[in-house]
């Protein structure tokens, strides 16, 4: 693959086990001030949604820089998320373009936008999906860090599979504008076969459009 081969030279440690590259987070997180929780839990909740994992950057008194994982499932599911939220991490570390075109001009946070919007406020849909495409690529710069990490550090995640079961979560924010509901846990979209069967092994796609079919297949599994 290109972009294997374009970041394998970057890839110049031995493998890490899991407990080394988790403990490598926590010590990123620790020395910028934060905290990494993994907890024994199905789920955390960011505001009022249960979700898999969060990154909080600590831009409030009342939410310090956090990063939380839910660890009661699977490890490769669980250090998959951990994976994403220690990119989240680096996004605001390095504040790169994709963190920083997440808040606005006049200060509002897209995500609070989605937040808000997803528990029953509504807004312009020409400013909604702005949001949400802004919010969709902060994603996806997210998991092309994420999935180069997994290079660079020898994560012991396969890193086709992570790109496919990336792509189900990039393309949900496309169809999330079409049903205004937040897949539930255990519903996750890349937990369906037929979903991630059908995505590329790649990072590189195109990302403002979703085909009818793939659509199909979410309405097929995150609400049947």
């Amino acid at each position: 693959m290109e972009e294997i081969s374009r970041w394998i030279s970057y890839n110049t440690t031995m493998p890490r086990s899991y407990h080394e590259f988790v403990d490598f987070v926590k010590k990123e997180v620790k020395d910028a001030g934060g905290i990494v929780r993994i907890v024994d839990t199905d789920y955390v909740k960011a505001d009022e949604l249960r979700v898999n994992g969060y990154f909080e950057d600590g831009t409030t008194t009342e939410n310090p820089m956090e990063i939380a994982v839910a660890a009661n499932k699977p490890r490769h599911i669980w250090l998959a998320t951990l994976c994403h939220e220690f990119a989240h991490f680096q996004q605001h570390q390095a504040q790169c373009a994709a963190w920083t075109n997440a808040c606005l001009p006049d200060g509002t946070d897209v995500g609070t936008i989605m937040d808000e919007w997803l528990l029953g406020k509504n807004f312009r849909k020409d400013y909604l999906h702005k949001c949400v495409g802004i919010y969709r690529h902060l994603e996806l710069d997210c998991e092309r860090r994420s999935a180069k990490n997994i290079l660079k550090f020898g994560i012991p995640l396969n890193y086709n599979k992570y790109c496919k079961r990336a792509n189900t979560y990039i393309h949900f924010y496309n169809y999330l504008l079409q049903t205004r509901k937040w897949y539930i846990i255990g519903k996750e979209p890349w937990r369906s076969k037929k979903l991630v069967d059908a995505m590329p092994e790649s990072l590189y796609g195109r990302y403002d459009k979703t085909p009818q079919k793939i659509f199909d297949l979410y309405d097929d599994f995150c609400w049947s």
